[in-house]
């Protein structure tokens, strides 16, 4: 079973004894509150890839991690997914890159920041609304991207 099946047949709202939220709810809810559980759950994904494709320390897994949940990371996901995304998923990425935030970045720009927090409340977004299964294809194009400017910048 994938981590997506797993996910859906878990419907984390319902065993902690929530009422799942309707389409209005979740449209209405503030982007920076989707991005909130969108980081953790792109964070669950990274991590679930890493573990199954990498060896070493935890250490070494976190740095890994790092590489591809930081804001520069993210942003270039965006830029790099743009035709791959959906008018909906666009839409979400610049609601949520709108919004102001309290928080100022310490290892990004504010324009990084801004688009990583757009890709983080996209995630969430399709968390709210059970579409687990594009969250992973989003999340392997996106690593697939990152891997491939990695490369190109390592001169491979």
């Amino acid at each position: 079973m994938v981590l997506g099946e797993i996910m859906d047949k878990l419907k984390i709202a319902s065993l902690m004894g929530l009422e799942p939220m309707n389409e209005q709810e979740i449209r209405m809810m503030n982007p920076i509150q989707q991005a909130y559980l969108g980081d953790a759950v792109y964070e669950l994904y990274v991590r679930t890839y890493i573990l199954h494709t990498m060896k070493g320390s935890v250490n070494e897994l976190n740095k890994k991690a790092v590489q591809y949940v930081k804001a520069t990371s993210q942003a270039k996901m965006v830029y790099g997914l743009e035709s791959f995304l959906t008018d909906d998923e666009k839409a979400r990425i610049r609601r949520g890159r709108n919004q102001k935030s309290i928080s100022v970045p310490k290892n990004a720009s504010m324009s990084d920041y801004r688009y990583a927090t757009g890709f983080e409340a996209m995630i969430g977004w399709l968390y709210l609304n059970g579409d687990v299964e594009r969250i992973g294809e989003i999340v392997r194009a996106g690593i697939a991207c990152l891997d491939e400017l990695a490369a190109q910048s390592e001169g491979k």
